[in-house]
């Protein structure tokens, strides 16, 4: 697992079909406040990386 500045990460309610989105910090982290209670899925993207899921 590498650290990845500037990634885009995205969490989708597989229930509702809502997604959200946000851009890795410095360091790596990304957060999601509040999310509803539910089944998600999360994929990551970054220029010169492969999408993960």
């Amino acid at each position: 697992m590498a650290i990845i500045p500037g990634a885009t990460v995205t969490m989708t309610n597989i229930d509702t079909g809502t997604s959200q989105s946000r851009t890795t910090a410095g360091d790596g982290s990304f957060t999601f406040p509040a999310l509803v209670r539910g089944h998600y899925r999360i994929e990551s993207a970054a220029s010169g990386f492969a999408a993960q899921k």
